[in-house]
């Protein structure tokens, strides 16, 4: 991804610029090809639109933003919000999610995440994006290898010797209908776990 101040430069010099980016990395033989899409106004971002490949278009300047990878590796562009002069970075995924997804889940947008269901930060496309809670976020994450900070439980049945992996406590008290410090609690019990009804409870080593 490239990165471009506009201060010094004339609207040709950015235009060839933005041109020249988008055919080098993007395969596109002429920016005339990405304009002729559909531009959509992105909710809560004033004068900015996007079409359904993630190209972010600036309605006042007349031209395409340029994106970059940010600290954490996903896509961004450099935008206004609520039409005032304070800038924001934001993710394209979340962009594309709040101008083409539907929330279904009932709660604010501010206070949902964009999740990437591959698992693959670089692929926007509309239908590997979906609006999800930070906590269904984290879980995807766990679930998927992507987040590796968790602990794996391991819960034995005393009786069948049947044994439940769960990719971290929280999953696990999930499914003893408990919070997860009491599974913590009952693993720390001995060196090698501790009983908890009918299960031996054990991190995964």
């Amino acid at each position: 991804m490239l990165t471009v101040y506009y201060a010094n430069l004339t609207y040709n010099e950015q235009f060839k610029i933005i041109n020249d980016f988008y055919i080098n990395n993007y395969g596109i033989t002429d920016i005339d090809n990405v304009l002729s899409d559909i531009f959509y106004d992105i909710p809560f971002h004033y004068g900015y639109r996007i079409n359904m490949r993630g190209f972010v278009y600036d309605v006042n300047n007349n031209m395409l933003v340029l994106s970059t990878l940010n600290k954490l590796g996903y896509p961004a562009v450099t935008v206004r919000k609520d039409n005032s002069n304070r800038t924001t970075t934001e993710h394209i995924h979340r962009l594309l999610a709040l101008t083409f997804i539907p929330n279904n889940k009932g709660i604010s947008v501010d206070k949902l995440d964009v999740n990437h269901i591959d698992g693959n930060k670089l692929n926007y496309s509309l239908n590997n994006l979906e609006w999800n809670t930070r906590k269904e976020n984290c879980d995807h994450a766990y679930r998927t290898g992507l987040r590796k900070d968790n602990k794996y439980v391991l819960c034995t049945n005393l009786e069948t010797n049947e044994t439940l992996e769960f990719y971290s406590i929280g999953q696990a008290a999930k499914y003893f209908n408990i919070g997860p410090s009491s599974i913590h609690l009952a693993i720390n019990r001995s060196k090698d776990g501790g009983i908890y009804r009918g299960y031996k409870l054990q991190y995964k080593l």
